[in-house]
């Protein structure tokens, strides 16, 4: 059998009904018979803002949002904290925990833990390993904000799964500031949380 070559194909080989644009992908339009180039649907994020602490601090803040322009936020988070704490979510000025609602659902070997509490939790980070996680956070129909959230916790042997899903009992015409803060301890410099945006 002959050995297959690479085929490589660029954008001019591709006889297309327009010209592309930086991020766009191929898609065939049926009338033309030809391929037209379009921006993928649902599949592009653009950076915000990236904080990488260079001290210990008990929280840090995302500023300058618009939630009714961008719909969707990604938070992603590589985090330690001083002592085993939870990490919480506030939005705009609303840092009261009793404000806001969480249901978690916590897997950890073969058993799991299904609990509701009043506080918003993203994330839990372990002092000894820290902690990665991600959230989606949206203002939903009723003007809440809700975000669901995954973080992986605690050393090799025992690594534990944590899902939370928030909703605050406030309502907001917008979201233009979120704040991550540490609800038993500082969260230690190098912790790295960054912010994308639907686009």
């Amino acid at each position: 059998m002959g050995r297959l070559s690479r085929l490589r194909v660029r954008p001019g080989d591709i006889e297309a009904t327009n010209t592309p644009a930086d991020t766009q992908v191929p898609s065939y339009d049926l009338p033309s018979n030809l391929f037209k180039w379009v921006t993928a649907a649902g599949g592009n994020w653009s950076l915000v803002e990236e904080i990488t602490l260079a001290v210990n601090a008990s929280y840090l803040d995302f500023l300058n949002l618009d939630i009714n322009t961008c719909r969707t936020y990604l938070l992603t988070m590589n985090a330690r904290t001083l002592d085993d704490s939870y990490l919480y979510l506030f939005a705009e000025t609303d840092y009261t925990p009793g404000n806001y609602r969480t249901q978690q659902l916590v897997g950890s070997g073969s058993s799991a833990l299904a609990a509701r509490v009043s506080f918003p939790i993203i994330g839990f980070a372990s002092a000894a390993e820290g902690t990665i996680g991600c959230a989606y956070i949206f203002r939903d129909m009723s003007s809440r904000m809700r975000a669901v959230g995954w973080c992986n916790v605690y050393q090799p042997d025992y690594c534990e799964i944590w899902e939370n899903a928030i909703v605050s009992v406030s309502t907001f015409t917008n979201i233009t500031r979120l704040r991550i803060q540490g609800a038993m301890a500082l969260i230690l410099a190098g912790s790295r949380f960054a912010l994308f945006r639907a686009i």
